[in-house]
């Protein structure tokens, strides 16, 4: 029967977390205590872990899991692994891309629009990975989300 031997186990809370721009998503981890409180405050319900951010999906590279506008929660302390949705930092700026191996063994990040040029980056000297995607929200109706943000 249910719950006879089943132990109960804790849910996440919700709570309140930064939602940063794409810019400080780049060294989020070096220096987010500094500038917590620019940002509004987006509720979260997944484990995001004490360091953890939300961003809005800007762009299609993602398309069609997630779209523009979806907010995204960010693990940084998570230790990315193959498959996982990751944000990077590459010389051009950040990126949300899926983490991938290469038949020879190398990391990719790859855009899941099969449109998108370029579909692969390699994850070199001039990219790390700064973060994991643990979940998302979405606006079916591109409603605003903004209903969500403590000001």
């Amino acid at each position: 029967m249910f719950g006879e031997e089943d132990e109960l186990k804790p849910i996440n809370r919700a709570r309140y977390v930064p939602l940063i721009d794409w810019v400080a998503a780049g060294n989020w981890n070096d220096r987010h205590l500094e500038i917590l409180d620019k940002y509004p405050k987006i509720l979260c319900m997944f484990n995001v872990g004490p360091n953890g951010y939300a961003l809005e999906v800007k762009g299609e590279s993602m398309k069609d899991e997630y779209k523009p506008k979806d907010i995204i929660f960010v693990n940084p302390d998570l230790k990315p692994e193959i498959g996982d949705d990751v944000i990077a930092w590459c010389s051009n700026g950040s990126t949300f891309k899926r983490l991938i191996e290469n038949d020879n063994g190398s990391f990719l990040l790859k855009a899941l629009n099969t449109e998108w040029v370029p579909r692969y980056m390699p994850l070199d000297e001039t990219c790390y990975l700064t973060g994991t995607v643990v979940g998302s929200i979405s606006s079916k109706t591109n409603q605003d989300l903004s209903q969500l943000l403590l000001m």
